[in-house]
């Protein structure tokens, strides 16, 4: 054991109690006192089950027969209370609302102290503390539920902060934060870790934002297949292990995914290293690149756009009970085939135009017509046959003991025969690549896989409009793809396509239009490269630049770019 070490992991099996094989297999490491460490892997690898090993969520609330060593802040958390491993080990869940417990902020920050019989003018102390150190004073009043995403993140790590613990987990911070606020999210954990000189480990699929924005990042570690792959310095990882990476499915940052294709596509390059910041890959692309237009290689995408809208908008307003205003005068239509990305910062109405276009929420004001249909005038299942949303949050929309069973219920429910039914099934189950897991109850699946089972879910209705509300957060790179790959052929079929999401990238690769709210007001509508170069659209809806974007800038180049392989092609 190591003495500076805080966290000692040695040949850690885990296998979860009626399941043959194991999640964890034979996995070592340790992290020292006040690191900081990223661990990465694929959906289903084993991030979820170690971090219930180190927070001791197993075995006390999922049974598993768990060998090998582990020892936190000195303890063993097999052997301790899950009260007193809580005042070594905090975790901040990827759905905060998870983890809310009280109705105001201040209930919320106090319920650990209470549970610990702090006295009450010391509870008040501390909560004023950490809610300082996250930036979320003044609302100690106010429901944890009706926060934006971002501040109900605060406030769960405000939570967790309040039991003092030295180590601090972070499960997924990322990813339902639009960009500004997951910035603001990796400042504070600078700030933990410089500051109260917290041990910090990230469980994230966001590697590009983590590794730009943590002032200190000591150590990845690669999990695959319930096994370490790679456990050192990110800058190795990438110049050295980017093809682990690619074959296990995790996304290299994209300016280092440049420069590792160019690599792979041009043989007399072979040997350029491959950068690990922007500006390094901005400084070795500039002396690589021998044109700076990009018209010979840019297609442009002609859709036949039909008469009739799929859906259309027309001056809809909607206002919640307690008169706030969430959707205000907006209007738009999308075609058949369209391919739109629906942006904003978040509490910004994406969601809620989202469940007046499923006509769950009727508008205050204007219309919203579905396949020429209003929604006042028909039922949310009737509606149904034409559009269908996949949640943010997957758990809001699971309840069957089966992932089969899952999938066969919205079928059911619109009529379709027994012999339609098992034909979308096994399609949805192929497409989302969970047919191994058909007879899996979804609740025993990690958050990636469940997303991907409310889309199989979805899918299995046939309906021709979709709605992706952060279909990918939470998602490895390789499932992204192969999901996006899909909604691509299926928008070729006249599927219709909106996509909520606050991934830049996403936007830019797979939509051909972009629709951006800010304050329950839509501030711009157009092509997806326009938008998302419009420094006033971007800065008022609280996005940024996609990479590409920023990297097109840095070269100062005439056109920017918006496809990987344009700039590849560029690089000689």
């Amino acid at each position: 054991m190591n003495d500076d070490s805080i966290i000692n992991v040695r040949e850690l099996t885990v296998t979860y109690r009626n399941v043959k094989n194991p999640t964890l297999k034979n996995i070592s490491f340790t992290v020292k006192k006040g690191n900081v460490v990223l661990v990465l892997g694929p959906s289903g690898s084993g991030k979820t089950t170690l971090t219930r090993c180190l927070n001791g969520l197993i075995p006390y609330s999922y049974p598993a027969k768990v060998d090998g060593e582990i020892t936190i802040a000195g303890m063993d958390p097999r052997e301790e209370p899950i009260y007193k491993i809580s005042l070594k080990v905090g975790t901040v869940l990827q759905n905060p609302e998870n983890q809310f417990v009280g109705l105001t902020v201040a209930e919320d920050v106090a319920f650990g102290l209470e549970n610990l019989m702090v006295p009450r003018e010391r509870i008040r102390e501390i909560i004023t503390e950490n809610l300082k150190k996250v930036g979320m004073l003044g609302f100690e009043e106010r429901s944890p539920h009706e926060l934006s995403g971002g501040e109900k993140q605060k406030v769960a790590i405000a939570g967790v902060l309040a039991m003092s613990p030295e180590i601090l987990i972070f499960d997924e911070p990322l990813a339902n934060l639009d960009p500004i606020s997951a910035d603001e999210m990796l400042n504070i954990i600078n700030e933990l870790n410089e500051k109260y000189q917290k041990t910090i480990l990230i469980i994230e699929h966001r590697f590009e934002e983590v590794l730009t924005h943590l002032r200190r990042l000591n150590k990845v570690l690669v999990i695959s297949s319930g096994e370490v792959v790679y456990d050192g310095p990110p800058d190795a990882l990438i110049r050295e292990n980017a093809n682990l990476l690619e074959n296990i499915g995790i996304r290299l940052p994209l300016y280092s995914e440049i420069v590792y294709n160019v690599k792979k596509k041009k043989q007399k390059l072979m040997n350029i290293p491959i950068p690990v910041t922007l500006d390094e890959a901005a400084t070795l692309i500039r002396n690589l690149i021998t044109s700076s237009s990009l018209e010979h290689y840019r297609e442009t995408k002609t859709r036949e756009i039909e008469n009739h809208p799929a859906i259309s908008l027309r001056n809809v307003s909607f206002e919640y009970p307690g008169g706030v205003k969430a959707v205000d005068n907006v209007s738009f239509d999308i075609y058949p085939g369209e391919s739109v990305a629906l942006l904003g910062h978040n509490g910004a109405g994406k969601s809620t135009l989202a469940l007046l276009m499923l006509g769950i929420l009727k508008p205050t004001k204007g219309d919203v017509i579905i396949n020429g249909k209003n929604t006042k005038s028909i039922t949310i299942a009737q509606n149904a046959r034409n559009i269908g949303l996949v949640m943010q949050n997957p758990d809001h929309m699971l309840f069957q003991k089966t992932v089969e069973l899952e999938l066969e219920f919205g079928p059911k429910n619109l009529g379709y025969d027994q012999k339609k039914i098992n034909e979308l099934v096994n399609n949805a189950l192929e497409i989302t690549n969970l047919k191994k897991y058909r007879n899996w109850p979804p609740m025993a699946l990690s958050l990636g896989q469940r997303k991907r089972v409310g889309l199989a879910a979805i899918l299995s209705m046939n309906s021709k409009i979709l709605l992706l509300d952060e279909p990918t957060a939470g998602q490895d790179w390789r499932h992204t793809q192969l999901f996006m790959t899909f909604i691509e052929k299926l928008i070729s079929k006249k599927y219709t396509l909106v996509l909520i999401t606050h991934d830049m990238n996403l936007a830019l690769e797979y939509t051909d239009r972009a629709i951006v709210m800010a304050h329950g007001k839509k501030i711009a509508d157009g092509p997806t490269s326009e938008i998302l170069s419009h420094d006033e659209v971007i800065n008022k809806s609280r996005l940024k630049p996609s990479t590409l974007i920023s990297l097109s800038k840095r070269l100062g180049l005439t056109h920017y770019i918006y496809k990987i392989e344009d700039l590849v092609k560029m690089i000689n």
